[in-house]
């Protein structure tokens, strides 16, 4: 919790200067940040050299940054149409397309630049879409296969309720792998798995792996031969918020109800990632390298959240106040939805203190549920008080919707300079497309 203020009051300066500056509200990127995430991931790779690292596009698609971690040989991981032709255009060395609803339009795109592109196929039906699109385009396209991964989640079949609609059965692999044995424009390269999201600990990643390496040994040697890579997905925890939808979180929310906001949220606790994914190269080599003739495979890794959220914040200002427990601000719940199940700490910045106060922090949209929050750290808020949200970075700006009031601005500061990444919605954004 508190290492979540202390990063609001590290920035605290600079922020207020981009509000000066900009205005707000604001999201506020700090690039030395992201540039230390970069650099704590390529670490990993001392563990195991043959890691590719792509990032998941849709976490945040801001082409700031993208770009900024393609010049770090960090490659792209794409799921539209619109997020491939964005790694392409910035001219993304390698991109992963992923998703279990690739439309004709988007697979003709990634076959048409299949030099680059490596396709995540989600099911039987998508593949005979690509081997007919490949005929037709008589290009050759490079395809891994996405494995629905059994779980304990969900005791009659097996398989987890919300992840199985994603991927290919085991049962179904070799007659899969039979019909792609077939077409000379078709090359089987690895398996794909993605086991969910905000994962604390490696345990699923490793039990996973197990499950990789029953299905490869079941393999012929051929088959074996021709795997270059696992992808073993993204997903990894990251800390600076609290979930409130977990039991943790409803335990805590009535706790401060009931005793005036006294308790300190339980912030989200992961293991390290350089901890989390050494693990996971010992379960890669004990599972997966020590099978006969299999030939040294990449693994890869496809973080998004872990990258982007601890990099990104929001700024916005108390524009009024109904008493000392309601303050209107200048932002709203439409930029940043995940806060409806996600507590994010909010400081004061104009008057900040450790110490929690109680109110209600409203947004200025007229939706009975646009509260950004019931506490702040700080003292007495008034008018034209800056509050900082922090690790808002991923699934907020972007999954952000349009309802009464523009949508934000994005500030990048690096090394001493603030700019402007992305122009605040306008008139012209917002009903250009529309036909009057």
């Amino acid at each position: 919790m508190f290492q979540e203020i202390k990063k609001a009051q590290k920035y605290r300066k600079r922020f207020i200067e981009s509000v000066k500056k900009f205005g707000t509200p604001q999201y506020v990127l700090v690039v030395d940040e992201l540039k230390e995430r970069i650099n704590i991931i390529n670490q990993i790779k001392k563990y195991y050299p043959n890691i590719d690292i792509y990032y998941t596009y849709k976490a945040n698609c801001r082409p700031f940054i993208c770009k900024l971690l393609h010049e770090s040989d960090i490659h792209a991981s794409v799921s539209s149409i619109f997020e491939l032709k964005l790694a392409l255009k910035l001219k993304a060395k390698k991109i992963i397309y992923n998703g279990p609803g690739k439309t004709r339009e988007e697979l003709n795109l990634a076959i048409l630049n299949s030099d680059k592109v490596i396709i995540n196929v989600d099911s039987f039906e998508e593949l005979k879409e690509i081997i007919k699109i490949s005929k037709i385009k008589n290009k050759k396209v490079s395809i891994g296969l996405r494995v629905c991964i059994k779980t304990n989640h969900d005791v009659k079949s097996n398989y987890d309720v919300k992840w199985s609609r994603f991927g290919i059965r085991r049962e179904e692999i070799s007659y899969i792998l039979s019909i792609i044995k077939k077409e000379k424009n078709i090359s089987f390269e690895g398996f794909h798995f993605h086991i969910g999201i905000k994962n604390r600990s490696p345990s699923l990643y490793k039990k996973s792996l197990k499950e990789i390496g029953k299905i490869i040994r079941a393999l012929n040697d051929e088959e074996k031969k021709k795997i270059k890579f696992i992808n073993i997905g993204g997903g990894f925890g990251v800390e600076g918020y609290f979930p409130r939808s977990n039991r943790n979180g409803f335990v805590a929310e009535m706790i401060n109800k009931f005793y005036a906001f006294k308790y300190n949220y339980p912030m989200y606790k992961t293991v390290p990632i350089e901890i989390f994914i050494k693990a996971v190269i010992d379960s890669f080599k004990k599972d997966i390298l020590s099978i006969k003739n299999i030939d040294n495979p990449k693994m890869i890794l496809e973080p998004g959240r872990w990258f982007v959220s601890p990099c990104v914040h929001l700024l916005t200002k108390v524009i009024y106040k109904k008493g000392e427990h309601y303050a209107i601000l200048d932002s709203s719940i439409t930029m940043c939805s995940a806060l409806l199940y996600e507590y994010h700490p909010i400081s004061n910045l104009s008057n900040i203190s450790y110490e929690m106060k109680k109110c209600n922090l409203l947004g200025s949209s007229l939706f009975h549920i646009d509260i950004l929050g019931k506490n702040y750290y700080g003292n007495r808020l008034k008018i034209n008080d800056i509050l900082c949200i922090t690790s808002m970075g991923a699934y907020m700006e972007n999954v952000s919707w349009q309802f009464c009031k523009p949508l934000p601005k994005i500030i990048a500061l690096s090394n001493g300079t603030m700019k402007k990444i992305k122009k605040e919605e306008d008139f012209n954004y917002r009903f250009g497309r529309d036909i009057f």
